[in-house]
């Protein structure tokens, strides 16, 4: 009896677990997307391109998460392996949304084979505020803030 209740409780605690890891990747109709969504071609221009922006070997470089292709070019959260970001948690206001960080990497938008930070992006027009609500909500950390 107290096998059974045992793996009845674990079965309950793993159908919860997953549960509750389902409802975090919920995404209210828009798509998630990984960083291998982009073409091979590209993901390799985009990290070239990031490693002499940061003077470091290519091999170490990663896309931590990609939020899309817009009209502007690709916005992702691009990273280093071993990567040391001396910021732990801080936020930004861009149109409108706040996107929070964990740690000091940022969502950039990559045009013309240059990294634009998001707030520049959406102040020079190449993301528009609809663009900027879907930016959010695949980044998970950010919430809408009135604008006055």
């Amino acid at each position: 009896m107290k096998k059974n209740l045992l793996k009845t409780l674990c079965a309950l605690m793993l159908v919860f677990s997953v549960g509750i890891v389902m409802a975090g990747c919920k995404d209210d109709g828009i798509d998630l997307l990984k960083a291998s969504d982009i073409p091979v071609a590209v993901l390799s221009d985009i990290k070239e391109d990031y490693a002499k922006f940061r003077g470091v070997d290519v091999s170490i470089v990663i896309v931590a998460k990609y939020y899309g292709t817009f009209d502007g070019g690709l916005v992702v959260m691009m990273d280093t392996i071993g990567g040391n970001w001396p910021t732990l948690v801080w936020s930004e206001i861009v149109g409108g949304y706040e996107f929070g960080y964990n740690d000091g990497n940022y969502i950039v938008l990559w045009h013309n084979k240059q990294f634009i930070p998001l707030k520049e992006s959406h102040e020079q027009g190449l993301l528009t505020v609809d663009d900027l609500k879907i930016i959010s909500q695949r980044h998970g950390k950010s919430t809408p803030k009135a604008t006055s």
